[in-house]
């Protein structure tokens, strides 16, 4: 999509936030008026494509036809950005004229982006529709389960909370199935996108609100009423998450054995990258039990102190999922109350989460059996470890076999960083080290973690 986009976006969020700096506008207005940058992109774009040629199972004729619609919407598009762009720049002078009157110029900046949000939505569903057109009976047939797949797929990313921006059909792609297995768990895979679907759309109410216009939020405001709806807004947020994982739980229970438990454990680790993400530790003594050139005694002694340690960290995940799915959402409830402590002179207070020392005491257990691990191998078996650089020991400072302590201590928080005592940056892990930590592809900006 050829567009002045970016450009267009960064002139449109200055002005906008320089003039609700003018207005001393409430933080609640500020952080609604930072999403309007939302409606300057496309709902779809050509990438997306791929989502109802496979949804709806499209012939090439149909693809073609399909096609020609995403350019006519694209270039559409790219008309009504420039409209609108037109608009705030023909009112320029009146600004100049309303100096003394922010409140009016920043009602006259809106009427314009007010308009093209409102012809946005509907270039996008005039889109949806364009393409149902051309469908036959056999295809019409499917597209309730493609529309629900089409929603979540544009709106799982407004999650704030750990495991609400769960897209569970990704994981499901991700694993490429064979036809039967996906046509066995469908039912399981439309309970979760109907609740789903539902969850997300009572939360979109929600966070618009019952304003008609964007001046209307503004005034309202951290009113009492709005800080209520943001209360409703977690609740809301809480209902999608627990979807999701009762979504988990029921198409793994659908799946067959040899593959729920993958299922389960990448949904998992993608829903609670912090609770469920392999830990370095875990990636030093897993490569560790995988070796087989060992003696047999050591290659025994090791795997029981790996299956020892996977059954203690899972015990530690769970308690920070707990945590986590605890804390998060107070987290976001205390944000609100210290919009009001603002509003009444009072001194924000700071929120500490609890998760933070579960996190902080895992990874000491991790270097604890860092530490049996070494005992068990020579220097260099253990070196030779994928992860094993991050607990190498300082350079001149090697770690006496059979000891836990290293010659130097004040050189112990340089090792916890994988770093060199003359280095300035952590030492890298091997290629691969870090593999299971990439983002999928396409995933938009996650949540805040707890």
């Amino acid at each position: 999509m050829h567009t002045n986009d970016s450009r267009l976006k960064t002139r449109l969020a200055a002005m906008v936030i320089g003039l609700l700096a003018v207005l001393a506008m409430p933080l609640g207005a500020r952080a609604q008026i930072g999403g309007l940058t939302e409606s300057m992109k496309p709902e779809f774009f050509t990438r997306d494509l791929i989502l109802f040629i496979e949804g709806l199972e499209l012939d090439e004729t149909q693809q073609m036809i399909a096609e020609a619609l995403f350019e006519d919407y694209e270039i559409a598009f790219e008309v009504g950005l420039e409209s609108m762009n037109s608009e705030i720049e023909a009112i320029q002078g009146d600004l100049e004229a309303l100096r003394g009157d922010p409140e009016q110029i920043l009602t006259l900046v809106l009427a314009p982006i007010q308009r093209w949000i409102g012809e946005r939505e509907l270039l996008g569903d005039q889109l949806i529709e364009n393409v149902r057109v051309i469908l036959i009976p056999e295809q019409e047939s499917r597209w309730m389960s493609f529309n629900r797949k089409l929603y979540i797929e544009q709106t799982f990313y407004q999650g704030l909370l750990s495991g609400e921006n769960l897209n569970l059909n990704h994981i499901l792609r991700d694993m490429s199935l064979d036809p039967t297995t996906v046509t066995m768990i469908q039912p399981a895979v439309d309970t979760w996108s109907i609740e789903a679907m539902k969850a997300m759309k009572d939360r979109a109410v929600l966070l618009r609100g019952p304003h008609a216009t964007i001046m209307e939020m503004i005034n309202a405001s951290d009113t009492q009423e709005d800080l209520q709806r943001k209360q409703e807004i977690i609740d809301a947020r809480i209902t999608v998450r627990e979807t999701n994982d009762r979504g988990i739980q029921g198409i793994a229970s659908a799946l067959p054995q040899e593959h729920a438990s993958k299922f389960i454990e990448d949904a998992l680790m993608r829903a609670y990258p912090t609770a469920y993400r392999r830990t370095p530790a875990q990636r030093v003594l897993e490569a560790a039990a995988a070796n087989t050139n060992y003696p047999v005694e050591i290659q025994e002694a090791v795997r029981q102190l790996v299956d020892e340690y996977l059954a203690k960290v899972q015990d530690a995940n769970a308690r920070i999922l707990q945590s986590i799915q605890r804390n998060e959402p107070e987290r976001e409830r205390e944000k609100i109350r210290n919009q009001m402590r603002k509003l009444n002179g009072e001194a924000p207070i700071k929120y500490i989460s609890p998760t933070k020392d579960l996190v902080a005491a895992r990874k000491e257990m991790g270097r604890e059996y860092i530490e049996r691990l070494r005992e068990l191998l020579s220097p260099d078996q253990f070196n030779e470890l994928e992860g094993a650089r991050r607990f190498a020991p300082p350079t001149g400072n090697e770690l006496v076999p059979g000891s836990q302590h290293l010659s130097n201590p004040s050189h112990s928080n340089t090792v916890e960083r994988g770093m060199t005592p003359n280095s300035k940056r952590p030492g890298k892990d091997p290629k691969g080290a870090r593999g299971n930590n990439k983002q999928p592809e396409g995933k938009r900006k996650g949540p805040k973690r707890d």
